[in-house]
């Protein structure tokens, strides 16, 4: 669908769920917008697993 996404970690905490209509025994951890980007940025590099980890 092109669609592409990005996590939002910065938000109201106080007016978000209110504004959502969230139940007050659930808590909203992230938010991921949808959209169409503007333009396709290059994937980072990853790191090998010779960086990730660490046998003993």
């Amino acid at each position: 669908m092109g669609l592409a996404t990005v996590i939002m970690g910065i938000y109201d905490e106080d007016k978000l769920p209110t504004f959502i209509g969230l139940p007050e025994d659930q808590v909203l951890t992230a938010i991921i917008a949808p959209g169409y980007a503007a333009d396709t940025p290059d994937s980072p590099k990853r790191k090998g697993a010779d960086k990730l980890l660490r046998y003993i």
